[in-house]
């Protein structure tokens, strides 16, 4: 009787000790991989020679091109005008007969904007005409804070994605920049930077590819409709900001439509050759000074560097580095 309650006694100790040694090696397999997903990892990288571009996105209304009249035959008898307000016509397109059958036609793919009023038999005069407004080459209007307008120049290549068909990309290019501002936005409202400043009426109908002097460049919105300015660094934090116009050309392909919306991705700057390193290669200490750490031996040390330019991946290294420095970088793996 004894033998068997020392051998009870032995198969419990056993069994308790077993269950000890599985809880501790489940702590232990635990913490090992907890430590593995905090483990801090380092990668090398050398500064490269790239191509860095700069761009700045807005998004506006394509419009068409300005205003122009079309006269008509004031030696012939007005038949009939087969076009309608706001109808879109192609280049040669018959637009008003006359009794003889002869006919005006469109010079160009467009908008007719306006109709006369004419009878049959009526011989016009020069103030009967129609408006029109080419679509050959569209507009697009853009809105530009004026902590950027000077990055914007006159033939500035600018790409335009028409938001009804995104799968497409429009080539263009800066026409105008407005020398006066827009007035003064903010959160959403706008108020007359100048009320004083008139609008010149009969500056709408020139060419808006005519050169003239900045500061007396007309407001162009209410011919090419209003823009809006998008930027991935935030809202204006300053309160009111003052906006200008910018004016974008791009050719149409027969199949964006004016009043329709898009965005424009301007390049405002392009560089090749330039030594760069990621952008998150670069720390700052707390002076807001940037710094590396260059990789020197078995060793890191400090090191100042000077930075230029950057994109969402480099930043350009203007001094501190050559390229054949190894630089640390730092990853912390959370895990999921």
């Amino acid at each position: 009787m004894k033998n068997i309650d020392r051998k009870k006694r032995i198969i419990l100790i056993s069994g308790t000790l077993l269950l000890c040694i599985c809880i501790c090696a489940a702590a232990v397999l635990f913490f090992v991989q907890k430590g593995a997903d905090d483990e801090v990892t380092y990668r090398t990288v050398s500064p490269e020679r790239v191509s860095m571009k700069q761009t700045l996105t807005a998004a506006g209304q394509v419009t068409a091109g300005k205003e122009e009249t079309i006269a008509l035959e004031t030696k012939k008898k007005f038949s009939a005008c087969t076009a309608e307000e706001k109808e879109r016509v192609i280049k040669g397109q018959p637009l008003v007969y006359y009794t003889d059958g002869s006919h005006t036609d469109a010079p160009a793919d467009g908008i007719v904007t306006k109709i006369p009023d004419l009878s049959r038999g009526d011989i016009p005069s020069s103030s009967d005409y129609l408006s029109f407004r080419s679509t050959g080459d569209l507009f697009l209007s853009i809105h530009i804070p004026e902590d950027r307008i000077n990055d914007m120049h006159k033939d500035d290549t600018a790409v335009i994605i028409i938001n009804a068909q995104k799968e497409k990309e429009y080539k263009g290019r800066i026409i105008r920049i407005n020398g006066i501002s827009n007035g003064l936005i903010s959160g959403g409202s706008e108020e007359d930077e100048d009320e004083d400043v008139d609008e010149d009426e009969d500056a709408a109908e020139e060419d808006p590819d005519a050169e003239g002097d900045e500061e007396e460049e007309e407001d162009l919105s209410e011919d090419y409709g209003e823009g809006e300015y998008e930027d991935e660094a935030g809202d204006d934090e300053g309160g009111s900001m003052a906006y200008y116009t910018v004016l974008i050309s791009f050719p149409n392909d027969g199949t964006v439509r004016p009043g329709m919306s898009a965005n424009s991705v301007i390049t405002i700057s392009e560089r090749n050759d330039v030594l760069a390193l990621p952008v998150e290669a670069v720390q700052f200490d707390e002076n807001s000074e940037p710094f590396v750490n260059v990789v020197d031996g078995n060793k890191t040390r400090k090191q100042a560097v000077t930075l230029g330019e950057s994109d969402a991946m480099n930043v350009e290294i203007k001094d501190g580095l050559r390229s054949d420095n190894r630089i640390r970088i730092l990853h912390e793996n959370r895990g999921n």
